[in-house]
């Protein structure tokens, strides 16, 4: 007598590199990477390195939707930052592709850097990938730029004020306001109130909306003003607080 044999069951694997652009680089570091929502990297990275995902069974394996493998360069964006010549012959002639300088971005390649990354099997779908980025703002008073979260875990958030003190003042996508414009001491006595309230914040600024905006966003939240006194002509950042006297 003959016994049936059950059929293999047909297993499809989608592979593809993506150079994804995220936003004005450097940053200071890169604490998590997420593809369709699930963490394939989860940590502190900094600087220009490469993260070695290993993760072909996150999705159940082969039998169901697999899993994600394969290397994710990160490409801080310094200013003399040039593409490896077998990633930029990927995207055209050499000599034609940009370094893409003062931009953060990230290179999905193959297991070692051989063919596109694995995005999974069975489902010709690519899942939205998302990055988890921290960046201090620069330029002003560094001792109170960073605020501990009360619940004392490892993450931090930025000072209100330096948020505010680098929007006004980036040459390249802030207002490009002056350093000398602004009123140096209101804008160090908020940065320690601020501390001393422990009133950190985290925000994404994208491109869409007014830096001026995002400014007023900012002041929205801490109950502030940022506006030019006439009487010196400066920018001062004022905390409205229970602490002055009506008379």
């Amino acid at each position: 007598m003959g016994g049936s044999k059950t059929p293999k069951q047909q297993v499809a694997d989608y592979f593809l590199s993506v150079h994804y652009g995220i936003c004005h680089g450097p940053v200071d570091a890169i604490k998590g990477v997420y593809i369709g929502e699930k963490a394939v990297y989860k940590g502190a990275t900094s600087g220009d390195k490469t993260l070695v995902i290993s993760k072909r069974d996150l999705l159940g394996g082969p039998k169901d939707n697999g899993g994600y493998e394969g290397n994710i360069h990160i490409f801080q964006g310094g200013v003399s930052q040039v593409l490896p010549n077998w990633i930029a012959d990927k995207m055209g002639r050499r000599g034609r592709v940009p370094g893409f300088r003062g931009i953060l971005s990230m290179f999905f390649a193959g297991k070692n850097d051989s063919g596109g990354f694995y995005w999974g099997s069975n489902n010709p779908y690519i899942r939205d990938a998302w990055f988890k980025i921290f960046r201090t703002p620069k330029g002003f008073y560094p001792e109170r730029a960073v605020i501990p979260r009360p619940d004392g875990g490892a993450d931090v958030d930025v000072n209100p004020a330096h948020i505010i003190w680098e929007c006004a003042t980036n040459q390249e996508w802030g207002s490009g306001v002056e350093p000398n414009m602004i009123d140096l001491i209101s804008m160090k006595a908020a940065a320690d109130q601020l501390y001393e309230e422990r009133f950190g914040l985290s925000l994404i600024w994208t491109g869409q909306q007014a830096v001026e905006e995002f400014i007023g966003r900012v002041l929205a939240h801490i109950d502030g003003t940022f506006d030019i006194n006439p009487r010196n002509g400066l920018y001062p950042l004022n905390l409205i607080r229970g602490d002055y006297t009506v008379e």
